[in-house]
């Protein structure tokens, strides 16, 4: 049986989480590290023994970092810019590479980003092991006079790791989503 892993980070309450596990073959991991999230994600993720729900940040570094909840329900480790008294609890974060360890993963057959203005710390945290993604999709925030920022940073890293890309406009403001995957 050729098991197909596939990991998000940022999975919210499982939009997308549920149509991973389409593939009979599929182990899905999903980081969420907001509580609500987590717990309803947790909560209709019982009945799937294909999916694990991780409650952590995926960040740079395996130690504990504020997320700053908003009032949409999306979380984010980076700051609000202007807002230097914003809401935040305290997180558990962990890299990619740490988590492929733990759980004795060979490679990451497909790896799905959402982890707004923090999406290249969560490729870096791969560190040596992103050579063993094979394709992707990450989903890249920007603001106003920071667009350039989607076309530079996350791309160039992929590119310099061996990596196509191809931009997709998404209808959301603010967002473009750059796939990913090995030639």
């Amino acid at each position: 049986m050729n098991v197909t892993t596939i990991v998000e980070v940022g999975a919210h309450k499982g939009i997308e989480t549920f149509n991973f596990l389409t593939d009979a073959e599929a182990l899905v991991y999903a980081f969420e590290p907001d509580v609500n999230n987590f717990q309803e994600l947790y909560v209709k993720s019982q009945s799937y023994s294909r999916l694990t729900v991780l409650p952590f940040a995926v960040d740079i570094g395996d130690n504990q970092e504020p997320l700053f909840e908003q009032p949409d329900g999306q979380s984010t480790l980076q700051p609000p810019w202007g807002q230097p008294g914003a809401a935040f609890r305290m997180v558990w974060t962990i890299r990619l590479d740490t988590f492929m360890r733990l759980y004795s993963i060979e490679k990451i057959d497909y790896l799905r980003i959402d982890a707004p203005f923090r999406d290249e710390m969560c490729l870096e945290s791969l560190g040596s092991m992103v050579d063993r993604v094979q394709r992707g999709r990450v989903c890249v925030y920007t603001m106003r006079g920071f667009e350039g920022y989607a076309q530079s940073l996350v791309p160039e890293f992929l590119r310099n790791n061996g990596f196509e890309c191809e931009y997709n406009s998404s209808t959301e403001s603010g967002r473009t989503e750059i796939r990913f995957w090995r030639p």
